[in-house]
């Protein structure tokens, strides 16, 4: 159950429902809710009222079921992944959609760095340094056929 200092402390679990507007593009009579509890979540977080968000702690085990749910959404904007790291008491790191973001963002220094090749905007001091870097350390940067 949610903490009394929580915006969720008059959460009681007693039936309560999200609002299917929040899967408008979906067909609710076929809906899956446990195969797709990552998608209602995201929904809930990004879009939901507190009602919205005691059916998804009544559907996935409570507030801690809910909390585990939050792990596994796939993208959420930074303002989103704050607010959820900061009233279910999570860290950024442990959920998908900000390591899957890093990951990004680091995967898009590389390419900038390619398109600057490319382009003839380079220096070769800096090239040197990446060409040691990488082959003082294969295993991170080269697969093995």
């Amino acid at each position: 159950m949610a903490t009394s200092n929580t915006i969720f402390s008059n959460y009681h679990p007693n039936g309560h429902h999200i609002n299917p507007s929040l899967l408008w593009e979906y067909d609710m009579s076929t809906f899956d809710w446990q195969r797709s509890k990552a998608l209602v979540a995201q929904r809930v977080v990004e879009l939901g009222w507190p009602e919205d968000f005691y059916g998804a702690f009544d559907l996935y085990g409570g507030f801690e079921g809910f909390r585990e749910v939050i792990k596994s959404i796939p993208h959420l904007s930074d303002i989103d992944i704050n607010f959820v790291c900061h009233y279910f008491n999570l860290q950024k790191e442990e959920l998908l959609c900000y390591t899957r973001k890093q990951s990004r963002q680091s995967d898009s220094k590389y390419f900038r760095e390619h398109c600057r090749l490319l382009q003839g905007d380079f220096d070769w001091k800096v090239i040197a340094h990446r060409l040691n870097e990488m082959t003082s350390h294969p295993e991170r940067h080269f697969k093995r056929l």
